[in-house]
């Protein structure tokens, strides 16, 4: 015996759909003397056979990569008689990672492409009806399979061949193929025209695309059609085949062909019978059960049978008592007694049970029994329309769960918690609200905030806001201070956001009070010390300027005059003996050269310590500045200002015009740069100056945290003026400064 060949049992039905050609062959490899081998193309097909003749075992291979196996296993198990039937499914190795989606589809197990004989034998086998004897075979595989398929279909196998050139011809047929067609196989393998002649003419080109489209693809021929017997009449035919190409370029097809006549009468009776029915059980969320007067069960809807992983023959005929049990607070006799009620009162009750699933889960069902009467007015049967309601109850315990959470939290939360309704009435307050406001929590419940108003910000603006957030969906933070009880300041930030019910409906609003008193006492005090630093470094400037402008003064006057002086004497000396003595007028040349160049120096001193040019404007004090600079340097330095008279008082110019000159100064000793911009503009409120060089850039960040004095000194200067200071630089990019300084102090803007 082939060491791959399967113990099999006798009369064991395993159905195989959208097989390939190697999942067939591996099948035909088996030897399984008793199992009977179902082939379907297709999803639909496969549903209609489990109808037909339940299998024990259903094979789904994928078709192709990233298939759907899922939506296939759901299909093949929405027929109820097809739920507790196990499927194993033949997948590509690639699509592993959706095993766990394929396993909740309600796949059992799954083999990895290339299939192995001896690994699918033993499968199967796993999946097999235990207690019957397994059987074995010596038979060839191919004949156990055929033999066993042509008994089960009552049909035949057959090899269809197209040529390239398009001619097609039956090569070989089973012995089936006159009593299901009504022709001599000798005829119809001759010329394929006679079974031609016999195809119902509206199902001829769905035939020809069929066949188009398998040779196209290479992909399984798998159609339904109708024939007209020469005997029989009209009947309905399946064929399944698998497209292979040869050779010499001409395509086979070996496959299958039965009559279904028989399963298209019945589904079409059993269609038009269930209608009405079905239109209400297939379409109703809850399950049917229909009670004799004995309690047993006359029919019962699919859903019941998904769910209790059933079938027909385990339920219908049996009382509940009969069947296993798994309710935790009602027994079967307590359920079959409220059934028997409706019998004796002809009343409509309601039954509420839980229900232990095999998982371990604890599901929760609610019934209404409903009496169902005769011509004569008696109670002839109960309807049981039972109703999950275990996402309802699950829904209930968790609300009730969250809100006892969130009550949890919110009472010990450090923060305020108010919940507000539409209305903007305090729905619900945590201690903390009475601790941090001194109102008590029975004074404020279920009032508005004005009823204890006690906060410094007006109480409409505060519910406007909270109104605004309820109708707009959008949170808001709100700063609120009070004076407590004794008198003391709370500060508090308020994050409000809106609720809404399941339906997205607004039903009120959430409000969090953190209480920041001590983070505001802080930023106050750091604001004070800020504005004391301001006012320090003003003074220091200011004295500063003070006594540049005393230096400025004293050398232009004194030591200007004195140089003046000597000059003078010079000059005379010169005047009186330089005519007579060559020598001496050589000497009062040089000298007088020297006191002409510290005159300049003295003067250049006194313009640097206070450039008279500031009396004139910002603007002309910093053309002045840019002149000299060019000038004393080679450095090429543009100087671009508008047109209109900036309007900028004398006082403040000079902490700008200081800012440039120590700006211009790094830029000759660091940057390494050859052209300088400037860039001098305002609008209404502001003076903006630009100071931007193409030198060879710094890292802002290591110099601020080095110290840089020059740095430190200019954002001094600014803040001393109220304004701000931006440095953009990197290595290799230049140096860009920008500050920006109100035209009028803060007083002045007030006045």
């Amino acid at each position: 015996m082939n060491d791959t060949s399967i113990q099999a049992v006798q009369d064991v039905c395993l159905l195989a759909v959208r097989p390939s050609s190697a999942l067939i062959e591996a099948l035909d490899e088996l030897a399984m003397p008793g199992l009977t081998v179902q082939i379907e193309g297709r999803i639909e097909a496969g549903c209609e056979r489990i109808l037909a003749r339940r299998p024990h075992l259903i094979l789904l291979e994928s078709q192709e990569a990233n298939d759907d196996l899922a939506a296939a296993c759901r299909m093949l198990k929405n027929e109820p008689l097809a739920v507790a039937i196990p499927v194993l499914a033949i997948a590509s190795v690639d699509d592993i990672d959706k095993l766990d989606v394929w396993l909740a589809a309600g796949i059992d197990d799954v083999v990895f492409k290339p299939v192995r004989e001896k690994e699918l034998a033993w499968r199967i086998r796993q999946y097999l009806p235990r207690g019957q004897q397994p059987a074995t075979s010596s038979a060839a595989p191919s004949e156990t399979i055929k033999v066993t398929g042509e008994a089960a279909y009552s049909g035949c196998f057959y090899t269809f061949v197209q040529t390239p050139e398009g001619r097609e011809f039956l090569a070989s047929l089973s012995q089936g193929w006159q009593d299901l067609t009504g022709l001599s196989p000798d005829v119809v393998c001759r010329d394929i025209a006679a079974f031609h002649a016999l195809i119902a003419t509206e199902d001829a080109e769905k035939i020809s695309a069929a066949k188009i489209e398998s040779q196209q693809r290479l992909s399984p021929y798998d159609t339904e059609f109708r024939i007209r017997h020469p005997l029989k009449g009209e009947r309905w035919m399946a064929a399944y085949s698998l497209p292979q190409k040869m050779e010499d370029g001409s395509t086979e097809w070996h496959g299958f062909m039965h009559d279904v006549t028989k399963r298209k009468i019945t589904e079409e009776k059993l269609w038009s019978s269930e209608q009405s029915f079905r239109a209400i059980v297939d379409h109703s969320p809850d399950t049917i059960v229909r009670y004799d007067q004995a309690c047993r069960r006359l029919f019962v809807s699919g859903s019941y049978l998904k769910t209790h992983g059933l079938l027909p023959e385990d339920v219908v005929g049996t009382k509940p008592s009969e069947t296993p049990w798994r309710s935790g607070t009602m027994t079967s006799e307590m359920y079959e007694a409220a059934i028997l009620d409706v019998f004796r009162t002809g009343k409509t009750t309601d039954i509420e049970f839980d229900w232990n699933t095999p998982n371990g889960e604890v599901s929760y069902h609610w019934v209404r029994a409903v009496p169902e009467y005769d011509r004569q007015g008696k109670v002839v049967c109960v309807l049981a329309m039972v109703r999950d309601t275990t996402d309802m109850k699950r829904t209930e315990s968790l609300l009730r769960r969250r809100e006892f959470e969130f009550r949890t939290l919110a009472h010990n939360s450090p923060d305020m918690i108010i919940r507000y309704d539409r209305e903007c009435r305090q729905a619900y307050l945590n201690p903390a609200f009475e601790r941090f406001t001194g109102i008590s929590l029975a004074k404020a419940w279920n009032k508005t905030p004005a009823a204890n108003w006690s906060a410094l910000t007006a109480c409409d603006d505060y519910l406007s806001r909270l109104k605004r957030v309820m109708d707009t969906g959008k949170p808001d933070r709100i700063l609120l201070e009070w004076r407590m009880p004794d008198q003391s300041l709370s500060t508090h930030l308020l994050h409000a956001v809106a609720e809404h019910d399941e339906e997205g409906n607004t039903t009120g609003a959430l409000v969090i009070g953190h209480n920041i008193t001590d983070l505001k006492a802080t930023e106050r005090s750091l604001e004070e010390s800020r504005a004391q630093l301001q006012m320090l470094t003003y003074h220091r400037e200011e004295a500063r300027e003070g006594e540049r402008k005393r230096i400025a003064r004293e050398i232009h006057d004194e030591l200007g005059q004195l140089l003046s002086v000597l000059r003078l004497g010079i000059s005379t000396l010169d005047y009186g003996y330089g005519d007579t003595n060559p020598d001496l007028r050589n000497k009062t040349a040089k000298m007088g050269a020297v006191v002409d160049q510290a005159i300049d120096m003295v003067h250049t001193l006194a313009t640097r310590l206070r450039p008279a040019v500031l009396e004139s404007g910002i603007a002309l004090a910093l053309e002045w500045l840019v002149q000299e600079f060019s000038k004393s340097t080679g450095i090429d330095c543009e100087l671009f200002v508008p047109e209109e008279e900036i309007d900028f008082d004398k006082d403040r110019a000079l902490p700008v015009f200081r800012i440039v000159q120590e700006s211009l100064t790094n830029i000759l000793r660091h940057s390494e740069a050859d052209h300088v911009e400037i860039t001098l503009t305002q609008d209404q409120e502001n003076l903006k100056l630009s100071i931007r060089d193409n030198g060879k850039g710094f890292e802002v960040r290591k110099a601020t945290k080095k110290g840089s004095f020059g740095i430190i000194g200019m954002h001094e200067r600014i803040l001393m003026l109220g304004g701000s200071l931006d440095i953009k630089s990197a290595p290799g990019s230049g140096t860009e400064i920008r500050l920006e300084v109100p035209l009028k102090t803060k007083e002045e803007n007030h006045d």
